[in-house]
């Protein structure tokens, strides 16, 4: 679940993956045992004056160890090859399983503005949320050549043995005067946490509520038209338009008990 909170116009990006089972298993516990730790890494690289992409390199090299450890690339620093204009380009092993970027900038937008070439300074926040993805097409559009050959033979068996798991944990650090202060800290994060949040939250929460709300109301905004307006007196329709309010657009489930909505951002990255 990867969940965009707001209070007072400022915002929050949080990502928890959690088994469906309720239980990790052994393959799963083994991929998000990495990627948590490649969090705490770049937690730790974090204080004044070092650079965004140093806490990045800090968070990539536990990924590349332990994917290379689990049999997922075939070491370290291992490449693999694309094509391109007919010549073959080496470029990362690890980023087959790791496609975006460590983090971004957190403040009045979920991905706020900043110069990610700036050193760190107290006061700053950002993101902290590194991933593993086995996806099951990730190896099926690797060029055909003799170097990915050789890789996909060796990397082959723990593929099948990790294939279609899927991690990201995503915290909001700020940059104190000595290092990292997790904002999100108060979240169930570690393995043992999550789970003993599942089978507790499994005996408090009725699931059924989200079913009862089956008249869900649509929210669509003009973007482009903002004016001085009551957020509360715009219709659909109207020539209304807001101004200094957070508009958000989709399908909202409303209700005391609502435990799901569909909401999305526009020109986000990924669903929230």
């Amino acid at each position: 679940m990867d969940v965009g909170a707001e209070y007072d116009h400022y915002t929050a990006d949080v990502t928890r993956t959690y088994p469906v089972s309720g239980k990790f298993s052994k393959e799963q516990a083994e991929i998000y045992q990495v990627v948590y730790d490649a969090q705490e890494a770049a937690a730790k690289a974090v204080k004044p004056g070092v650079s965004f992409s140093r806490v990045s390199q800090a968070s990539d090299r536990v990924l590349k160890e332990g994917l290379a450890k689990l049999g997922l690339i075939t070491a370290p620093d291992a490449t693999y090859q694309i094509l391109y204009q007919g010549k073959p380009i080496n470029l990362p092993q690890f980023k087959i399983w790791y496609m975006h970027g460590f983090g971004h900038w957190l403040g009045m937008n979920v991905h706020d503005v900043g110069d990610y070439q700036t050193p760190l300074k107290a006061g700053m926040v950002f993101t902290n949320e590194p991933g593993i993805y086995i996806r099951e097409d990730a190896l099926s559009y690797l060029a055909d050549t003799p170097e990915n050959k050789k890789f996909l033979e060796k990397i082959r068996p723990a593929y099948e043995k990790y294939k279609n798991i899927g991690v990201r944990i995503e915290d909001d650090l700020l940059v104190t005067g000595s290092g990292a202060e997790w904002m999100t800290k108060n979240l169930p994060r570690k393995i043992d946490e999550i789970e003993a949040f599942m089978a507790r939250a499994s005996k408090e929460m009725n699931y059924s509520q989200a079913n009862l709300n089956g008249n869900p109301t649509l929210a669509l905004i003009n973007l482009n038209n903002f004016s001085e307006a009551n957020l509360y007196d715009w219709k659909i329709g109207s020539d209304k338009t807001i101004s200094g309010k957070t508009v958000r657009r989709g399908w909202i489930w409303a209700g005391k008990e609502t435990t799901l909505s569909g909401l999305n951002h526009v020109g986000h990255s990924h669903s929230e």
